[in-house]
């Protein structure tokens, strides 16, 4: 059966939700209100409890932040709504190709929307007025938005659009691996890149909120990890994710590091590969010294399958990757 909850405000003369709305969880059913509202808001699941009064210990303000207006979020929702659709005709008995051609239009689109609106000052209500998201310049469409970026979290695209990923990747029959460069690159796989490119990103835009948010994305780095050698572009989002990120990069561990080292054995090998290892060995231009040692002592150990030595002059060496 299904149980609904309401908010009850404490003024009787409110008019309409705020981040100052002084509420209380109110059980339709029941009309009982929720004891420690904090419960619902947690991430771990825990038993709720229900009391007949109206206890002003157990009230809370919303403390929505401005860009969280409820267009805005029916807005993000209404993009997730076309991707969790797609996952799920990725997962039906079509061929990739089929899948794909079905879906392919309206997931296009929304991803396109959902970075523009990352990146875009602009509020929902604005910018289906402006093009559908594509806001004029007088409207900042250059400045990056973290409180957008922030509601994207906070409603999980980024869980979303790795479930797209993992079924975009999977080929119809489980014997077959994982596809490959090469296959995205073949005119058959073209849809499969151009999402899987519109996803990182987005993810890309994402961390590029700040430091809290790129450090909510690193529970999806593993998953990144395995898709290295796969996409051309997951280098790049893990750059973006760990560039200049004190917490991320001190608190590196060493046999993460050495994951990283390891993946540049895989081919194609990327410039973009040393990039990264670089990124991981500086924040802000100070040098971080346990990742420098892991990663320098990886690669000289390695540098007979990674680099081919060209030029030695004095301490500096000029290597290229074959």
């Amino acid at each position: 059966s299904t149980l609904t909850f309401s908010f009850h405000p404490l003024d009787m003369e409110w008019s309409g939700l705020s981040s100052t709305t002084v509420i209380q969880i109110r059980h339709e059913g029941t009309g009982h209100f929720i004891k420690s509202p904090q419960v619902v808001r947690g991430k771990r699941p825990a038993p709720i409890g229900l009391s007949p009064a109206v206890d002003h210990d157990d009230v809370f303000m919303l403390g929505m932040p401005l860009s969280m207006e409820v267009a805005d979020t029916d807005y993000v929702v209404s993009k997730l709504h076309v991707i969790h659709g797609a996952v799920q005709t990725l997962s039906g008995p079509l061929t990739t190709q089929q899948q794909f051609e079905a879906v392919f239009p309206d997931l296009e689109r929304s991803l396109q929307q959902l970075i523009k609106f990352c990146v875009s000052s602009c509020t929902a209500a604005e910018a289906l007025s402006a093009d559908h998201l594509g806001c004029t310049h007088n409207r900042q469409v250059a400045m990056h938005s973290s409180q957008h970026a922030q509601l994207l979290l906070d409603q999980d695209v980024p869980t979303a659009v790795m479930q797209l990923l993992a079924r975009a990747l999977t080929p119809s029959t489980r014997d077959e691996p994982l596809y490959t460069l090469h296959d995205l690159h073949h005119p058959v796989g073209q849809n499969v890149r151009t999402i899987c490119v519109l996803v990182h990103q987005l993810l890309k835009e994402i961390a590029a909120g700040g430091p809290a948010l790129s450090l909510a994305l690193v529970e999806h780095v593993p998953f990144m990890q395995s898709l290295m050698g796969h996409l051309p572009s997951v280098v790049q989002t893990l750059t973006a994710i760990f560039q200049n990120h004190q917490i991320l990069l001190e608190g590196l561990p060493d046999r993460t590091a050495v994951s990283f080292v390891n993946l540049c054995r895989h081919r194609p090998r990327q410039p973009e590969y040393i990039q990264f290892l670089c990124c991981l060995c500086v924040c802000n231009g100070r040098e971080v010294l346990g990742n420098q040692l892991t990663i320098c002592r990886q690669l000289l150990d390695k540098s007979p399958e990674l680099l081919y030595h060209l030029r030695v002059q004095g301490s500096r060496v000029q290597v290229k990757m074959p």
